[in-house]
């Protein structure tokens, strides 16, 4: 080492020189790299050192003053006995004392590394966090992505689904605890699309404490379903076995075609509807992909990891966007009625409003849910949120809006009034077979058509229903055209018959309707002075659901585990067909007699509304059609079929309305009645231009 190196050491860090840039001023003046560093080595150690040990001692520069401070004096550096200094002749000038000529260029080369160095590293860690590093935006992105292009296939799957109150009323009674359950827990075998299997047990159970003792119970049963037939087992139910007596009801069958067929065949028209609307492959589009892309969940902030049955998962737990959520499903719902014909399906804007305040009240309280962190499958989902208090909602709803909510009752009254004015328009086209016109009227019911053409002239069933008054509630039946005379009586060539749907009843729409010979006509415009159209008061649906408390909690959980374990599942033996079943009873008084007599009355108005549909088809063609569908839908809604099974001596063969044209004026429609109804015993009849008469 050497002093001089030592001593410039000093100074030049004083002036601020890095140790970098004294290294490179020694070496450009000359010294060797090994006295550098040796000096440098001795340098760092001397800081460090106590002052006895330095090379350097302090001498008064002013004796007399010593306040004059110390001086210090640096002592020559002495070389060791016959070594030379092999760097005597170089000298350390002023110029090293200040940064070297290309230290600029040394410390913008440090920047750009160091920046290149950090880019790098950032670098690293974007491609870390986006590649490497997990969260939920990307867990719940690769469940999505394996959900829409996975195979099915089998899992276990358990569903518990619960609504629970336990909230005062507001009228000062104590609480009362509601608490309605529905467990399935089971195997499903989604491999095959075409043939999905299960077979699981159903737990129901309700439990009511509040006033006195209270209730706590449950119902369990097991089902199997193989594609669209499904097996249920009763055997835990005894309630429900007793209904059947002495069968064996352990495994009743459900088969869904078959039930749609047997739907078709009691309701054609409504039947044909909701098939097209359920099978329409552009409508599923539409809907599929508006919820695809709704985006109603945000991944949320937690994501944790945990374990899960054996199962490594991870946890997060998703966000609801409502604004996204309302306009889904009002979206879907104009989806949906732009498939349907009918315009009186169009949500009004008080519906919007309290759609959308519904979807607000049912806040998400809890969301979570599980995925696997190796397969980012779905091991578990538990979802609570806000419901109605079941007090608020039996008080405020179902007595505010009654007749809205009481939508079977209703429609029955609804279904009873198309069914009266159908029977006497059916009386009118035979009045007029026989006397070629319309009968007079008198106080809005048709003359002279009772007993020989119906029975007695319908009432309307009361209450009045929807926006209907009292005025156009009643039949209000009136002649129509220039009247002729015949057998001292006045026929008129055409009439109309007004009435009035509650509700939307066979494709007619609710509000005023009327019949005349070619048809029923609804929503028709007010045919009276406005005050008897006046329509009945409107609740206000969207002020009850605003006051009602949502202070309820429904609970949805379900796990999934042991994906690809397969078991097998075989049909139940000697299951009982349920449409069977169904048929029996419906054909049976308790006491076990066969109730004929409902079905003939339906033959004989099926076949009487067929007669008009025909003779409507008539007046508008100039001859009868070919066959029963060309009345659809112009002059009838649908075809009527005969009731099963076929009663009295009648062959299932006779148990059919059978048409055929004999000549382009005359038809010959054949059914069969298995016992007296509408005024004809048991027996073949036939419609003709003519009327009915015996085979």
């Amino acid at each position: 080492m050497h002093q001089e190196i030592i001593d410039y050491i000093g100074q030049a860090q004083k002036h601020g020189l890095t140790d970098f840039e004294i290294k490179q001023n020694l070496l450009s003046a000359g010294w060797e790299a090994t006295s550098v560093e040796e000096s440098f080595v001795f340098a760092k150690a001397a800081e460090s050192r106590p002052q006895a040990f330095s090379t350097m001692e302090t001498t008064a520069k002013n004796p007399g003053n010593p306040s004059s401070g110390p001086q210090m004096v640096v002592k020559p550096t002495i070389q060791p006995a016959g070594v030379s200094n092999p760097n005597a002749n170089i000298t350390i000038s002023e110029k090293h004392f200040a940064p070297g000529s290309n230290s600029g260029f040394k410390k913008s080369t440090i920047i750009v590394l160091a920046v290149l160095l950090i880019l790098s590293l950032g670098g690293v860690a974007f491609g870390y966090y986006q590649y490497i590093y997990t969260t939920p935006e990307k867990v719940l992105a690769k469940f999505f992505a394996g959900y829409a292009s996975s195979k099915t296939e089998t899992v276990k799957t358990n569903v518990t689904l619960s609504y629970s109150d336990n909230t005062a009323p507001e009228d000062g009674e104590p609480p009362q605890e509601y608490t309605l359950g529905l467990n399935v827990d089971g195997y499903f075998d989604n491999r095959d699309a075409n043939n999905i299997k299960a077979d699981a047990n159903v737990k129901l159970s309700l439990k009511n404490h509040g006033y006195g003792d209270g209730y706590e119970g449950s119902l369990q049963l097991q089902y199997m379903n193989f594609a669209k037939v499904y097996f249920i087992n009763l055997a835990n139910i005894p309630q429900i076995k007793g209904m059947f007596g002495d069968k064996d009801v352990s495994w009743i069958k459900f088969d869904l075609e078959e039930l749609e067929k047997y739907a078709k065949e009691q309701s054609p028209a409504n039947a044909s509807s909701t098939e097209k609307l359920l099978n329409n492959d552009e409508l599923k589009k539409k809907l599929n992909d508006l919820w695809n892309n709704a985006k109603i969940l945000n991944p949320g902030k937690v994501l944790a990891k945990e374990a899960l049955d054996g199962t490594a998962v991870y946890r997060l737990e998703p966000e609801v966007d409502y604004t996204k959520l309302e306009k889904a499903v009002l979206d879907s719902i104009d989806i949906i009625q732009s498939f349907q014909a009918e315009s009186d399906l169009k949500l009004s804007d008080q519906q919007r409003s309290a759609i959308s305040v519904l979807i607000k009240k049912f806040k998400v309280k809890e969301f979570k849910i599980w995925v696997g962190q190796k397969d980012y499958k779905l091991y578990k989902i538990k979802l609570i949120f806000a419901a109605p208090n079941l007090n608020d909602f039996t008080d405020s709803i179902i007595s505010d809006i009654e007749p809205t909510l009481n939508s079977t009752k209703v429609t029955k009254r609804d279904t009873q009034r198309l069914y009266d004015v159908r029977r006497l328009a059916s009386a009118l086209e035979l009045y007029k077979n026989d006397l070629g016109g319309y009968p007079k009227g008198i106080e809005g019911s048709p003359f002279e058509i009772v007993p020989k053409y119906i029975e007695q002239i319908p009432i309307a069933p009361i209450p009045v229903d929807g926006t209907c008054t009292n005025y156009y509630n009643s039949y209000w039946y009136s002649p129509e055209g220039n009247p002729t005379e015949k057998n001292g009586m006045a026929i008129y060539p055409s009439y109309s018959m007004t009435f009035c749907l509650g509700v939307k009843t066979s494709n007619y729409a609710s509000g005023i309707a009327k019949i005349n010979p070619k048809g029923v006509y609804y929503a028709i415009a007010c045919p009276s002075t406005p005050e008897n159209c006046a329509e009945n008061p409107v609740v206000d649906i969207v002020a009850n659901f605003e006051k009602m408390r949502f202070e309820a909690n429904i609970l949805l959980e379900v796990t999934f585990k042991d994906y690809g374990m397969v078991k097998e599942i075989l049909e139940p033996i000697n299951a009982l067909d349920f449409i069977e079943l169904f048929k029996e009873a419906l054909g049976k008084f308790d006491n076990g007699i066969v109730e004929e007599n409902f079905s003939d009355e339906k033959r004989v108005t099926d076949t009487r509304y067929l007669k008009t549909a025909l003779e409507n088809y008539f007046l508008s063609e100039g001859k009868y059609p070919e066959s029963l569908d060309r009345l659809v839908p112009e002059y009838i809604v649908a075809i009527p079929t005969a009731p099963t099974p076929a009663g009295g001596l009648c062959t299932e063969q006779e148990n059919v309305y059978s048409y055929k044209l004999d000549t382009p004026t005359n038809f010959r429609l054949d059914f069969c009645l298995g016992s007296t109804a509408g005024g004809y015993s048991a027996g073949n009849y036939f419609w003709s231009k003519a009327g009915i008469s015996p085979k």
